[in-house]
């Protein structure tokens, strides 16, 4: 008896695991994009490291067939994902996973991102979310209003996702 209050007393004194102390759980994955997402604040045009218009916080992830949600939890994590949006208008496999992260004024987080998510053998492809604007014609062509990158080159490594 002496042997199990003393056991049970020990038990007590250990830390409990971090999740029962309300750790940070990986964002849900949610139906829908939402459309603010694409407002011109979180826009960046002509990067040191991408022409075009991108969203500065966001990055595409196709999973390879057969990745579980565990596994996609874990990716999450590596990137810092704040949200995580399916486009519900994606059709069949493979589906786009539309990853928020760290925003950054010239999108390093999104290239820094990108070449992690490479290194993963769950991810089958990475890449930022292209935006365009169209004419009255249907020609594409930049977003107005588009703040332009400041030219500075990215960090190498992965400092900006955390």
């Amino acid at each position: 008896m002496r042997a199990l209050c003393l056991a049970a007393l020990l038990l007590v004194a250990i830390p409990r695991p971090v999740l029962s102390q309300g750790a940070p759980r990986p964002p849900r994955e949610v139906s829908g994009v939402p459309a603010d997402l694409y407002d011109t604040v979180n826009l960046v045009t002509n990067t040191s490291w991408m022409s075009g218009t991108i969203l500065w916080n966001v990055v595409v992830v196709v999973f390879k067939e057969g990745v579980t949600a565990v596994q996609r939890s874990r990716i999450y994590e590596l990137v810092g994902a704040h949200a995580v949006y399916l486009d519900i208008n994606d059709g069949p496999p493979p589906l786009f996973y539309v990853v928020v992260i760290n925003p950054d004024p010239d999108a390093c987080t999104v290239q820094q991102a990108i070449a992690l998510l490479h290194a993963q053998p769950e991810v089958d492809d990475a890449f930022p979310e292209m935006v365009v604007s169209l004419d009255d014609d249907g020609a594409s062509g930049g977003v107005p209003g588009t703040p332009v990158g400041g030219g500075r080159e990215c960090p190498s490594g992965t400092g900006l996702l955390r």
